[in-house]
């Protein structure tokens, strides 16, 4: 079981890609050598990943499912 610490690194990388991803649509990119297209990140898949890591965090620190504390969000 990973610790309480390890798994907050964790979901402030993924607050942090969910920000990332939420003002960012997609963009061209042409270097010179060649273009680039970049798409924005799926939030679904951002949001699921960060609903995972909020339970395990709330197991880590045996609340078990009934977390009442409060997590930093960005």
């Amino acid at each position: 079981m990973r610790t309480a610490a390890d798994i907050q690194i964790d979901l402030d990388a993924a607050y942090s890609a969910r920000r990332t991803a939420m003002q960012a649509q997609s963009y061209s990119l042409d270097t010179g050598q060649g273009k680039q297209q970049v798409q924005r990140a799926d939030l679904g898949a951002i949001n699921e990943t960060i609903r995972q890591l909020e339970a395990e965090y709330e197991d880590a620190l045996g609340y078990g499912g009934n977390y009442h504390g409060t997590m930093e969000r960005y």
